[in-house]
């Protein structure tokens, strides 16, 4: 659901909600950190089996930031399952 997101990847670009921004709160950077997670697979070598099989790495890498910060999770393990399915059940 695009229109609920507070940040986007469009390949070489990073769009982040400047209405939200705050770039001392970690969730908002973790947001940043996700979306350069989707940079970084534009260059990877790694197959993917559908687009929304690139969620579980960036939710993943983006919720192992927010620990490192002590911060909670942004996304359930169930949240992040169900954003990566190839299956189409996360639209």
């Amino acid at each position: 659901h695009y229109a609920d997101a507070r940040a986007m990847y469009i390949p070489g670009m990073v769009i982040l909600n400047n209405q939200s921004w705050e770039e001392q709160d970690p969730v908002q950077l973790s947001l940043l950190v996700h979306e350069l997670v989707h940079h970084a697979q534009l260059f990877s070598k790694r197959a993917y089996p559908c687009a929304a099989a690139k969620e579980y790495e960036a939710y993943t890498i983006q919720n192992k930031w927010l620990e490192e910060h002590g911060q909670h999770a942004f996304a359930s393990q169930y949240w992040i399952d169900k954003m990566s399915s190839c299956d189409g059940s996360s639209y």
